[in-house]
């Protein structure tokens, strides 16, 4: 089993691109997500919880020490069921915490102008000021080696699939040899396919 690992700023739209890598037989982990899972399950790491705990680093060092190996014994169990040759670990931070270096195959970057970020995410309810503010404390990753691929999700959804469905096929290329070369096969064809007839 192989681990694509979609990353990036807050409103670039990693979120809609792993909706497009699922509707291409893709599963995505949303780290997000499960560990707020985790916390209901675990009570000792709720425990650990404050409202300003991302401005106190030695709270967050204690809390991210005791989630990351939950997370990941979580992720494991949850690919496994999967019964997949690719999913794929959604998480914003993901390359900022050496927790996870050396962590999966891929790593696909999602990247978007600002500006943009910036509206999409007022316009799921958040305040500008604040949005702004945890935008500047996110690092820039867009010259870290990790990064396999970048999405630029600045136009429609459209152009952004296009990339998507590019990226998969360069894989399935690379791993032309391997016996689950059909796997990616059947996940690109059918929407290359849609999209060929679309143009007639």
């Amino acid at each position: 089993m192989k681990v694509l690992i979609i990353t990036g700023g807050l409103g670039s739209g990693k979120s809609m691109i792993s909706a497009c890598l699922a509707e291409r037989g893709v599963p995505v982990y949303d780290c997000d997500s499960r560990a707020k899972a985790l916390y209901e399950v675990y009570p000792s790491l709720k425990a650990m919880l404050c409202a300003d705990i991302f401005s106190k680093p030695q709270k967050l060092k204690a809390l991210e020490d005791a989630l990351f190996p939950l997370l990941m014994k979580d992720f494991r169990e949850w690919a496994a069921g999967q019964g997949k040759e690719l999913v794929g670990m959604e998480s914003a931070t993901i390359l900022q915490k050496s927790f996870f270096d050396g962590f999966g195959d891929w790593v696909m970057l999602v990247e978007a102008p600002l500006e943009l970020r910036v509206e999409r995410a007022v316009a799921r309810g958040g305040e500008e000021a604040d949005i702004r503010r945890r935008i500047a404390l996110q690092a820039d990753h867009s010259s870290n080696p990790r990064v396999s691929v970048k999405i630029d999700n600045s136009s429609s959804r459209e152009y952004a699939e296009e990339q998507v469905d590019k990226f998969l096929k360069d894989i399935s290329f690379a791993f032309a040899k391997q016996p689950y070369i059909e796997t990616f096969r059947s996940i690109v064809s059918p929407f290359s396919e849609k999209r060929d007839l679309g143009k007639r």
